[in-house]
Formats: C-alpha cells, structure tokens, sequence
C-alpha cells in the first residue's frame, strides 16, 4: 500500500493493497512525505502513524525513514498484528515533529494530517484467532468480535 501526503496535508492512498486480519510482516505500508514543507526540511522530523483500531485501540508508531524517492522522503511500517488485530476500518494520520533548543530555549514544531481509512479485510483462517485445546476443538474464543469489541472468555 503506498501512501502520499500532498503539500495541503491531505494524506491520499495511491496504491491500494488487500491487507486481511492477523497478518503479520507479509505487507508493508509506504509513505510519501514532501522533503521540504512551507520552507523546512521534513528530513530531520520524526514522523508518527496514529491509529485507532475497529477495537477503539489508539497506537502511535514511529515510521523508519527507509530513503528518498522522486524528492519525496520515503517511510515504511510493516503491516503486523497491531494494525492488522481486527477485521473493520482502521483510522490513521500522521504527527511530524521535530524539538529544538534555540538560546535556551525548547521550540516543539509540529503538524498533523488528514484522516484515512485503511480497511482490514475478515480474515478466511479461523485459527488465526481461535486457540485450540489438546483436542482440537476450540479453545478460549480469545479475538475481535463483529462489532469490533474485544471478546475474551473466563
């Protein structure tokens, strides 16, 4: 899936990929991030993914910075069992930020982007998220039920 951040700070998915629930390091998401916004140089920010989960789960993940491409700066996050736990709508933006200390003082410079959905197709592997016991039979039903709560049997 590849990802673009237009210079009015709308995040545009440009390239669609099918990513299913309990996928785990198979898929990559790219971002596409300008080097230079309203004259500073995006390459030295820190550039985090807010997410929240079908689950109402709110994850922040630091992108690794993996090179430039076509002038823009290209990150990476690993699609893994975080952002992949619970079939539903996944709702992402980004916080770019960057701390300086100038004549003794702490200067934060930050933004936000647009919202994206990322859908997280059903997964077709029940096992995924059923846990067996010795017999075979299903165990404990511990995983993410249609409404996106999170069900998990005493």
């Amino acid at each position: 899936m590849y990802i673009l951040l237009n210079d009015d700070k709308q995040l545009i998915i440009t390239e669609h990929t099918s990513i299913y629930q309990n996928e785990n390091l198979i898929d990559q998401i790219f971002f596409y991030i300008p080097s230079i916004y309203k004259e500073h140089d995006l390459s030295d920010f820190d550039i985090t993914l807010q997410y929240v989960t079908p689950a109402n789960e709110v994850i922040n993940e630091k992108l690794v910075k993996t090179g430039l491409y076509k002038d823009k700066l290209e990150y990476v996050l690993p699609v893994d069992t975080k952002i992949s736990k619970c079939a539903g709508v996944v709702k992402c933006s980004l916080k770019i930020k960057k701390e300086t200390i100038e004549k003794d003082k702490k200067i934060i410079y930050k933004m936000n982007t647009s919202e994206i959905n990322i859908n997280i197709l059903p997964s077709t592997n029940y096992n995924d998220f059923i846990d067996k016991d010795e017999n075979g039979s299903g165990g404990n039903n511990e995983g993410c039920s249609c409404d996106g709560n999170i069900v998990v049997e005493f």
